[in-house]
């Protein structure tokens, strides 16, 4: 299996990174590497998590990270992990409206 990082994903780790770097810098590094070590640990078991319910974009799964998900998709040998949000945001329409299928 084959695992790809959305340009959206890879947009939210930037904004997550730079988001916690404005406080600890060191920290920051530390959990961005543990949100992509938990992102490839998904091609272990890549439908072991569950596909998140009311999303128009079916068959999207959540993984969680420290109050974080990782919402990504399996098609066929590829999982591709579209977007990386905090747990507080509108999860449900940001996904909605941008699945991240790039």
């Amino acid at each position: 299996m084959i695992l790809r990082w959305s340009q959206t994903a890879r947009d939210d780790l930037t904004d997550i990174l730079l988001h916690i770097a404005a406080d600890d810098p060191a920290m920051a590094l530390r959990f961005i590497d543990g949100l992509t070590t938990v992102g490839e640990a998904l091609l272990d078991a890549p439908r072991g998590y569950p596909i998140v319910d009311g999303i128009r974009a079916k068959n999207i799964r959540r993984r969680s990270y420290r109050g974080y998900g990782l919402y990504y998709r399996v098609m066929g040998e590829r999982l591709t992990i579209l977007r990386v949000l905090h747990g507080a945001r509108d999860v449900h329409s940001l996904l909605d409206k941008n699945p991240a299928t790039d």
